[in-house]
């Protein structure tokens, strides 16, 4: 069943959208050749801390992680999915990537690679703490929640006891009708997703 109404969007439009999205995006064929990288790619490949695009094909920063890209691209064409995490020479969080095999009537397979950068979580705009009505003190908190620290490095961080952290959480759950931290990060990663 066809999931939209009216004429598809035209290629270039889709090429531009893929461009907004925060998570890096390529798209590879079965040999690990790489015809696309949207702008968050690209960026990810340029800083070469784990990932990068040589010769037209996607490599990882060691050749054995390399090896197990090479090794996810076959299992996503086999099932339709994998997924691995990539180590970065900087020593940062690895970056995270998902595979999901593409159906395309002119090629054998396309894999698109979703990348995520846990390190390049993008900062809330104005217009999220406005949605939410957050104070300057909560917004922060929710940075640095996105960023995966607990209420006790939070508190650390903010230079504010554990209990005050607590209750600016309690204060977002709240606000933003979530009932877990799990699920506030949950909306914090999707408010990221369509603000990149």
């Amino acid at each position: 069943m066809n999931q939209h109404q009216g004429p598809a969007p035209a290629p270039d439009a889709l090429w531009t959208l893929l461009d907004y999205l925060p998570c890096g995006v390529v798209l590879a064929d079965s040999e690990g050749r790489a015809p696309y990288l949207n702008r968050t790619a690209r960026e990810l490949c340029a800083a070469a801390d784990g990932l990068a695009l040589v010769d037209g094909c996607l490599r990882a920063g060691r050749i054995s992680d390399t090896v197990r890209l090479s090794t996810a691209i076959v299992t996503a064409v086999e099932t339709g999915r994998a997924s691995l995490a990539v180590p970065r020479p900087s020593g940062l969080h690895p970056y995270g990537i998902e595979l999901v095999r593409l159906i395309c009537a002119d090629t054998d397979a396309l894999i698109a690679l979703f990348v995520s950068d846990p390190v390049r979580t993008p900062r809330l705009h104005a217009a999220a703490a406005e949605l939410f009505a957050l104070t300057p003190a909560e917004l922060r908190l929710l940075e640095l929640l996105g960023r995966g620290l607990d209420t006790l490095a939070i508190a650390t961080e903010l230079g504010i006891s554990r209990n005050t952290a607590r209750l600016h959480l309690e204060h977002l759950l709240r606000k933003t009708r979530t009932h877990r931290q799990g699920e506030l990060v949950a909306l914090l990663r999707g408010l990221h997703a369509v603000q990149g």
